[in-house]
């Protein structure tokens, strides 16, 4: 027992009650019941002994100490322990603990995966470097290490913790692991880009890994990542199926996608990127087959050392947000393909609910901008590009228009002809705020208004004249594109369109 949990048990149990205390703690301890690793994901223990503070809060206020045990259901079967130490009573009365109901399913759901990996063979596997940032994470690096190399079917790697000046035991913790770890002690807290770059340089292998901190391996994941890269042709990176860890609030959510690749959505003043099919079931068909993505998420993301330093690593004008879709965006104007590998499970504990401080917001929209600025006309080419053509590849959301009725014109073909393959909602003269989805207003009345529109910066206005009203001469310099023929509707809008933003 550390010295500080010895104080820590005479401070809130006296000196009378130390020797009783002290025995509790290690029956406690010595059992599955209780996890400290999940015991601070989940409470907050103000800088005590996570049992400590459940011996003498968590009992009060009815904790769950770890999935191997539901305190809600014995208390509910057992209703004479109310006022007990729940575990206690367990251990001493031989009662069941019940797990935590959906934790079942986790080894399931393992088992599960692990008789769909490809369980690839190499004549030589080269090395991988595995480059992790970490500031203060102790419990999440006990957490990534805790089965790491059980889980990793593949012996050539080194891993490289970059520790961002660290004032907890990361470091000593690192440094007592039976592994291949080498640790870089920095001065300050460098950002996700500029450590990782550091991290890259100091590192040996042909194959660069980053990863978070906050994540759980499962069997195979890193074996799948490296057969998937070295077996398909032009491949720039890779990515695993991640999925979310058990929430104890928001049960529904749990063991469901974190992230199936990445993907591009409709924001004001562009394209915001966000994890794909997120929510999902994580045995969907439809996020369970190896596929080509847009990106990936830097949580676990496999890469060439030649490719990255090819593209100069990740952009350091970023922190801490962006960094991983800015590379990616690298990797696509590069023509390298971008694999999400789905056999490759990861649990990433990162909640779908995550509660911003003001510098992470500042951060995002800093870092917003810079994306914007740098690759906002690629993506909204491609984009509009992509679902006028039907291939939703950056994005998942086919093309939106709203059409500005005119009653004195038979719209009837050109909207049915539209309907057929895009999304298609009919509008009169008073609509002018339009939702940031929509991508295109086609506009079939001259009294519209198109000065009024309140829209993302980059919708497409377009003027379908289809009679000789002269009020249209006063309006046109406000829309992009003019259309007139009923014949080819789908030819003549698709040609237009790409006309009007260079796309051949």
């Amino acid at each position: 027992m550390k010295f500080k949990t010895f104080l820590s048990l005479i401070r809130q149990g006296g000196i009378i009650n130390l020797f009783r205390n002290i025995k509790n703690y290690n029956f406690i301890s010595n059992s599955d019941f209780f996890d400290e690793i999940f015991y601070q994901n989940n409470y907050d223990c103000n800088g005590m002994d996570p049992l400590v503070h459940y011996m003498f809060y968590g009992v009060r206020e009815q904790n769950i100490p770890s999935f191997n045990f539901d305190t809600f259901k014995y208390l509910k079967n057992n209703p004479d322990s109310i006022d007990k130490n729940p575990i206690l009573d367990s251990l001493n009365n031989n009662r069941d603990s019940y797990k935590l109901d959906k934790y079942v399913w986790l080894n399931k759901i393992k088992d599960k995966n692990r008789n769909n990996l490809t369980n690839f063979k190499f004549n030589k596997e080269p090395l991988v470097s595995i480059i992790i940032l970490n500031k203060n994470g102790l419990d999440h690096l006990k957490l990534l290490f805790r089965d790491f190399k059980e889980n990793t079917n593949y012996d050539n790697y080194e891993i490289i913790v970059v520790d961002n000046n660290s004032t907890d035991e990361s470091v000593t913790y690192l440094r007592s692991l039976d592994l291949p770890i080498k640790v870089i002690e920095n001065s300050r807290n460098k950002s996700f880009s500029e450590a990782n770059n550091e991290g890259v340089k100091k590192s040996n292998g042909d194959l660069i890994l980053l990863m978070n901190n906050d994540v759980e391996t499962t069997y195979g994941w890193l074996n799948e990542l490296v057969g998937t890269l070295l077996n398909n042709e032009n491949v720039g990176g890779v990515g695993p199926k991640l999925i979310y860890p058990y929430f104890l609030n928001n049960r529904d959510d749990s063991y469901t996608i974190q992230s199936a690749g990445d993907s591009f959505f409709d924001a004001i003043d562009c394209y915001k990127p966000d994890n794909a099919y997120k929510g999902m079931d994580m045995w969907d068909p439809s996020v369970n087959e190896l596929k080509e993505v847009v990106g990936i998420t830097g949580a676990v993301f496999l890469t060439t050392r030649e490719i990255y330093e090819k593209l100069n690593g990740l952009d350091e004008n970023y922190y801490y947000c962006y960094e991983d879709v800015d590379f990616c965006l690298k990797l696509n104007k590069n023509n390298y393909k971008i694999l999400y590998c789905p056999n490759s499970l990861v649990i990433h504990h990162e909640s779908p609910t995550r509660k911003l401080d003001n510098n992470l917001r500042g951060n995002i929209k800093k870092n917003r901008e810079t994306l914007n600025k740098r690759w906002g006309n690629y993506l909204f080419k491609n984009i509009i590009e992509n679902r006028l053509d039907n291939n939703l590849f950056y994005t998942l959301d086919k093309l939106k228009i709203a059409i500005i009725e005119n009653p004195d014109v038979d719209i009837k073909e050109i909207v049915k002809t539209l309907s057929k393959e895009y999304d298609v909602d009919l509008f009169g003269l008073n609509k002018t705020k339009f939702d940031v989805g929509v991508d295109i207003i086609v506009s079939f009345n001259p009294d519209y208004d198109m000065l009024k529109v309140e829209s993302k910066i980059n919708t497409l206005k377009i003027a379908w004249i289809l009679n000789d009203d002269k009020k249209w001469d006063e309006q046109l310099e406000f829309y992009d594109i003019f259309l007139k023929s009923k014949e080819n509707i789908l030819e003549d809008f698709k040609k237009n369109i790409k006309a009007k933003i260079t796309i051949t």
